[in-house]
């Protein structure tokens, strides 16, 4: 009598062929999960704009229609460009982590003085929030949300890196030389961020926006750009005036400074109402090559 043998377990190609398969699968499904967590921390960033656009909504209806231009930094300078708006709508907000979006890797400072800071992802539009007489044919107008001529095509936030302050101080700025920035993405070669005092640029802050319409732009996380294209997938979200947020991608947003009129093109020219060249003026928000424009007109 015989007695037949059967080979149980597996051979070492087919151990082999399974784990290439394994391998070929892991090759094709991780970037894909990695797509989807980067959806939701951009999901989770546009949100917090959402909910501080809802605080920059309660503020104005408080402050006769204005939008936060905060105290003067120092007193005797007179300018108000905006900095600190962070601690002046905290109290509609009155969470700290609304202000920071999940891929900004930025750490605050340890308290010192009996200040303590907090990230902020975010930077208000300069052109909004600046009361300062400006010089030539750079106008600043639209401090009052009733004053805009397109306020779902007119930033009101946009995404900034390396940037904190005392956010739960209403009087943010008079309490600090570190404190919520304000940007309108400057001249063509000149990305700035304004989140210290007057006319310094903090070291380490940086714009994540990625290089908007009408920027000559370089990578630089110690002062300029963070991405060239954007914190989130190649774009960035943005707070339009009207309250809504949106992902943009950077050459579809128009910096600079104030338009001269609601139909200029970026930087002067044509139409005959916009000759003026204006360095860095940003389009007017009739301008449809843009979908959104730091111009308030």
């Amino acid at each position: 009598m015989s007695i037949k043998s059967y080979r149980t377990g597996f051979t070492l190609i087919e151990l082999l062929v399974v784990i290439a398969i394994i391998a070929v699968l892991a090759a094709i499904l991780f970037p894909v999960f990695a797509k989807v967590r980067e959806k939701a921390r951009q999901t989770s960033c546009l949100s917090n704009m959402k909910q501080l656009g809802l605080g920059f909504m309660q503020y104005e209806q408080d402050s006769d229609d204005n939008f936060p231009i905060t105290a003067a930094y120092p007193a005797s300078q007179g300018d108000y460009l905006g900095q600190g708006w962070g601690g002046e709508i905290y109290p509609y907000i009155k969470s700290t982590g609304v202000y920071q979006c999940p891929d900004d890797a930025t750490k605050p400072p340890a308290p010192s003085g009996g200040v303590t800071s907090y990230v902020n992802s975010y930077a208000a539009n300069l052109n909004l929030t600046r009361t300062d007489p400006g010089s030539g044919t750079d106008p600043h107008v639209g401090q009052a949300i009733s004053a805009q001529a397109s306020p779902a095509k007119t930033v009101l936030l946009s995404e900034v890196q390396g940037v904190y302050g005392p956010l739960t101080d209403p009087a943010e700025r008079s309490t600090s030389t570190v404190v919520s920035a304000v940007l309108n993405g400057g001249g063509p070669t000149n990305n700035i961020v304004y989140p210290f005092s007057i006319g310094n640029q903090s070291r380490g802050a940086a714009l994540a926006t990625g290089c908007m319409g009408g920027m000559t732009c370089t990578a630089d996380p110690n002062g300029g750009l963070a991405a060239l294209k954007g914190r989130h997938t190649d774009g960035s979200n943005f707070l339009l005036c009207d309250g809504h947020a949106k992902w943009l991608r950077p050459n579809s947003v128009s910096a600079g400074s104030v338009a001269l009129a609601g139909d200029c093109v970026q930087g002067g020219g044509s139409p005959t109402d916009c000759t003026v060249s204006v360095q860095g003026m940003a389009a007017g928000t009739d301008d449809g090559q843009f979908t959104a424009t730091f111009s308030p007109r």
